[in-house]
């Protein structure tokens, strides 16, 4: 029988399959995944996400769950995120938490504005941080140049001009 991967969605074999079993209060439900491998990174990129908002948490006073932040901010950051990892903007934010903190001392109208800002700093703030921590391999590419040369073509005559030829 085939299940489907938690993770990727590829339809893969039950017994081939790793299987990780959960218990709610009525019932054990499965989830499939097609490898062990992939579980575990599911289970470092959720880790990876809470940090990263705990982290945000700290930026907005009175706001103590998750589910209070600004929904501008979280698909914001999920964009990020798709983009850069949840492990890199974990990162980034606590590495980059007493910078962002210093901007937060001015007077924002709203909640929302204050989590456009801080969306900002990041999407321009994690490329550097993270450039920074990556040694990138330059390569030379000798490539062959072929010359073209361009031939001029006389333009069209009219029959002015041709009448003057005669």
């Amino acid at each position: 029988m085939l299940v489907k991967c938690k993770q990727c969605g590829k339809k893969i074999d039950r017994d081939k399959a790793y299987k990780v079993t959960k218990e709610t209060s009525s019932r054990k439900v499965n989830h499939y995944y097609c490898s062990e491998f992939e579980y575990i990174n599911k289970l470092k990129e959720r880790q990876y996400k809470a940090e990263a908002l705990n982290t945000l948490m700290q930026f907005f006073k009175g706001i103590n769950t998750i589910q209070s932040l600004p929904k501008i901010l979280l698909i914001d950051l999920a964009g990020i995120a798709n983009a850069w990892g949840w492990e890199a903007t974990s990162k980034y934010l606590s590495f980059d938490t007493d910078y962002i903190k210093g901007f937060m001392n001015k007077d924002f109208k709203s909640e929302d504005s204050r989590a456009k800002y801080i969306s900002a700093i990041i999407r321009n703030r994690i490329e550097k941080v993270n450039y920074n921590q990556v040694s990138i391999e330059v390569k030379n590419i000798e490539e062959d140049v072929i010359e073209i040369k361009k031939v001029v073509r006389k333009g069209r005559a009219g029959f002015a001009n041709l009448e003057g030829d005669i």
